[in-house]
């Protein structure tokens, strides 16, 4: 998976979340609050933390 790919479900299914890749890996959080919900090392490990925390299903 790609961060394309994870964005565009995340815009989907949940408009206020947002991933950005930074160079210790990915942060996902709310756009509104600033609110981190996970971070990763991997896309894929961050969509599995996602699917986890019931953010996407």
């Amino acid at each position: 998976m790609t961060l394309q790919e994870l964005n565009s479900i995340l815009i989907k299914q949940n408009q206020h979340l947002a991933v950005e890749k930074f160079r210790t890996g990915y942060e996902c959080f709310s756009i509104h609050t600033n609110k981190l919900y996970a971070v990763a090392n991997t896309v894929d490990e961050l969509y599995t933390k996602l699917l986890k925390a019931n953010l996407i299903y």
